[in-house]
């Protein structure tokens, strides 16, 4: 039996590289096609997040325009939220308002 040449040294690690070759491209196209879809997952959060930061501006304007405390003591504000501190003074108020129709006799007929 002959011994290897450098040439079949040569040819088996081109083949060898060959494999790794193709095995590196499918990893490639698993990682590129991961990559997508986390990039359009965090294209969408992004886009939610901007929507809920428009909203929770919007209103905050509102309250802040109708006199409401800016950040009052609240239970909701433990877990920082203080729309909902300023939303329950809101209600309150609406209820005293609606209280003070119906003392009044003004209040609207269901």
């Amino acid at each position: 039996m002959e011994e290897p040449t450098t040439a079949d040294f040569q040819a088996a690690h081109i083949e060898s590289l060959k494999e790794e070759l193709t095995e590196l491209r499918a990893k490639h196209l698993k990682y590129k096609d991961a990559v997508e879809v986390l990039t359009f997952e965090l294209n969408k959060a992004s886009a939610e997040r901007d929507k809920l930061k428009e909203f929770k501006d919007y209103v905050h304007k509102r309250l802040d325009d109708a006199g409401i405390e800016i950040d009052p003591e609240s239970p909701h504000k433990a877990s920082g939220c203080r729309i909902g501190g300023r939303l329950d003074i809101a209600l309150k108020f609406k209820a005293e308002n609606e209280r003070l129709k119906v003392e009044l006799g003004i209040a609207k007929k269901l």
